[in-house]
């Protein structure tokens, strides 16, 4: 490991008393509360006011004080102790907490949590200056800067050489008459003062200490603070008052017991205050909530509350292994992976299950916790993280000491989900994620919601004497393909919805119900959920409830990141209401309603012209479209006409509607009406849509060519006799639609062609 990141590996645990009878044996066992803070190394530095006591070894606590004897040997009334951790290389007797130093002035003992982020240029300054350093820990230098401004006193050193190194810090130390505790200004590692019955003051890293000693909590030490306690008592002062609270979100989530309290917040409800959030905001369709132990426990039980599931007891613990994400090696994490947890067979076997864990570093943990379970025979394994993504490396004391390290650091959501092994329940985050857009597209008739086998409406709900359904499908086309190289995928939902509404109102039907179908290579449900999203924005425009949808794996038959989309509806119209071709007659007047640009018709055309043969860049912004980019102008999603033309057409003010699609207007419009009538076509009439007459300049195309691939600015066209002219066009314009007369309904003269453009 690189010199300018060995320091970062000194998350630990403090406890000092002073004042008090066996402080050595009372120190014990304040450390061996915070044993899970440091499993590595232990120490204890004890003094009589005469002279300081040390013994330190490596190992667990009741390790280093195997032999009773040890700890004896510690007499007086004042103590500090450290537990710590190690890293391949560093774990060595010289690195165990905390230091003894003899001067000819004073002995002093150091114990430190946290990291020195300027450690290698402080140590390089100081060796450069004569100093030796007995460790490569980052916790020596600053004995070395004391020594070095010694001549101004002890206390005014201590204060210069905290101002001089940086980084999270927690200090005790220990002089034979005193004890003395400094925090870095910004509260990184947490520090607590509380005091024992006879007046003796303890000082520690977490709550939790207190309680084992029996001593009273009196208040946390705050950023910037220098606690002196002495035979006289507790003694405030600061070494600066350039201060910001900023503790860390780990311990939290991670590092704390959970029945500590760090500034006025108990460990335990915070975790389970996380866990409540979690079920909010990713609820999931499983039969139980286990936790792993021990640090996610709290926020297991908080998600199984909000989520009214049962919590169980999934996986077992072995208390006798180290944390392993602090373990030295990766081949010895994942190997502690195995010893430290067991699934409980009985418990998940059969079940969906639902494991929270409060966090993700290097997704060790994670991959085999889920192996392990489907391995114990769980049906579903849903891995929910309680934290949000650790994506960058921490300065200030854990054990993670570059971005190389963090899973979340150089993988995607999906991409980790695939790592640990959990992408099969992607379909059930998908499901997750889109109940709220379903619900919103709700309407009479409609009943259940999503994850049935089949959609349900009730005809009955529909005050409907002779109901005809109508019925309609269609997709995006390469439309599809403009998304993707876009990234954009919360608008084509609306196109599908679109093309099928757009059909079946043109036969004079109320879009019911709709259902839409994404085959995919993988499924993404961030992406699928944004496709879904856009086709519940196309539902709700069209006042249709989307009652259900298909979401097809096929990894043989599309790559990854390909898609396809289509959708169906359904809707009803009375019998008598029904619009045919035979209904409208000649001297009907047409009225085009503007479209919001291309549609989804002619993509293939459009992306031959634009990136084949010009290599347009989607995100150039031609003069000739108004500022929108060529991306925007293309993308832009079908509009849908249902809310503006549906009334008309119930209250028997239009008889023929032609719904401009594939084909174009030369296509589409005859269709509306019988053989024996043409439509004349005034393409004066209306505005020329700027992303048409784009394509048209850049292909070279006909005006031909435009007629028969594109919509021309004109989305659906309306058949309405001359005296209902007015009211509609009143009525269009009311619902802030832009309407143009743009031709008539004739007699057609033999010979000639349905419609005519002029």
């Amino acid at each position: 490991m690189p010199a300018e990141i060995k320091g970062l590996n000194e998350e630990c645990g403090v406890f000092g008393v002073f004042g008090a009878e066996h402080a050595a044996s009372l120190t014990y066992m304040g450390l061996h509360t915070l044993q899970h803070r440091g499993q590595e190394g232990a120490g204890i530095v004890s003094t009589d006011y005469q002279t300081l006591y040390q013994h330190r070894d490596r190992g667990l606590l009741s390790e280093v004080f195997a032999d009773p004897a040890e700890l004896e040997r510690l007499v007086g009334d004042g103590a500090i102790g450290h537990v710590r951790y190690g890293t391949s290389g560093h774990n060595s007797i010289q690195n165990v907490q905390p230091f003894l130093y003899r001067f000819h002035d004073g002995d002093i003992a150091l114990a430190h949590n946290g990291n020195l982020t300027n450690a290698v240029t402080l140590r390089r300054q100081l060796e450069d200056e004569g100093a030796v350093f007995q460790s490569d820990s980052d916790t020596e230098i600053l004995i070395h800067l004391i020594r070095k401004h010694i001549q101004s006193g002890f206390i005014n050193a201590l204060k210069q050489s905290l101002n001089e190194v940086k980084g999270g810090f927690a200090y005790l130390l220990l002089q034979k008459d005193r004890l003395i505790a400094a925090l870095d200004p910004n509260g990184f590692r947490p520090l607590c003062i509380g005091q024992l019955e006879n007046g003796a003051y303890v000082v520690t890293s977490e709550t939790c200490a207190l309680d084992i000693v029996g001593a009273k909590f009196v208040r946390d030490v705050e950023p910037g603070e220098l606690i002196i306690i002495d035979r006289d008592g507790l003694h405030v002062d600061h070494y600066t008052t350039n201060t910001q609270l900023a503790i860390c979100s780990m311990e939290f989530i991670y590092f704390a017991r959970p029945d500590s309290i760090i500034h006025g917040v108990t460990v335990h409800n915070a975790r389970k205050q996380m866990g409540r959030l979690l079920a909010r905001e990713h609820p999931v369709d499983a039969d139980m909530v286990i936790g792993v132990p021990n640090s996610s426990l709290s926020a297991a039980s908080g998600y199984a509350e909000e989520a009214g599931l049962p919590y169980e007891m999934g996986l077992i613990k072995s208390q006798y292994v180290a944390r392993t994400f602090i373990q030295p090696t990766q081949e010895l994490r994942e190997r502690a992976v195995q010893m430290k947890l067991s699934a409980v067979r009985g418990v998940v076997e059969g079940k969906r299950v639902i494991v929270v864990d409060d966090s993700i570093v290097r997704g060790t943990t994670s991959k085999q916790i889920v192996q392990m379970l489907r391995r114990a025979g769980a049906k579903e394994v849903h891995l929910l993280i309680a934290s949000p993504p650790f994506r960058f490396p921490c300065f200030y004391g854990i054990d993670v000491s570059t971005r190389a390290e963090l899973m979340a650091a150089h993988h995607t959501v999906e991409e980790m989900r695939d790592l640990i092994g959990v992408d099969v329940n992607a379909g059930y985050e998908l499901v997750k994620r889109i109940k709220e857009n379903v619900k919103s597209t709700n309407r009479p008739g409609a009943l259940g919601g999503i994850g049935a086998f089949g959609g349900l409406f009730d005809l009955g709900e529909l005050k409907v004497k002779h109901p005809v359904l109508v019925s309609g499908t269609d997709g995006v086309g390469t439309k599809l393909l403009i998304a993707k190289a876009m990234d954009q995928h919360d608008t084509i939902g609306i196109d599908v919805v679109a093309m099928c509404v757009n059909d079946v109102l043109a036969q004079g039907a109320e879009p019911l119900y709709f259902l839409d179908y994404i085959a995919t290579g993988h499924n993404d449900p961030a992406k699928m959920a944004d496709i879904v999203a856009g086709v519940a924005e196309g539902c709700r425009q069209a006042g249709a409830a989307l009652i259900g949808g298909e979401t097809a794996e096929m990894p043989d038959m599309y790559d990854q990141d390909e898609y396809d989309l289509a959708g169906t509806v359904t809707g009803v119209v009375e019998k008598d209401d029904l619009l045919t071709s035979d209904q409208p007659q000649a001297g009907a007047i047409l009225l085009g309603l503007a479209s919001s640009g291309i549609h989804s018709n002619g993509f293939s055309l459009v992306r031959q012209i634009l990136f084949k043969d010009h290599q347009v860049d989607l995100a150039a912004t031609p003069a000739k479209l108004g500022g929108q980019t060529v991306g925007q102008a293309v993308l832009a999603p079908t509009k849908i006409y249902v809310k503006p033309v549906l009334p008309l057409l119930k209250d028997h003010l239009v008889e023929g509607v032609a719904h401009i699609t594939g084909g174009g207007l030369i296509e589409n419009l005859p269709r509306m009406f019988g053989d024996d009538l043409q439509a004349q076509v005034d393409s004066s009439a209306w505005p020329s849509l700027p992303v048409f007459d784009c394509l048209k300049e850049l292909g070279g195309l006909s005006d031909d060519d435009c007629w028969q691939t594109f919509n021309m600015g004109l989305g659906m066209i309306l058949a309405v006799q001359p005296d209902l002219v007015d009211q509609v066009k009143s009525r269009l314009n009311q619902a802030g639609e832009a309407c143009y007369q743009v031709g008539q309904l004739v007699n057609r003269p033999a010979g000639e062609e349905k419609i005519v453009i002029k």
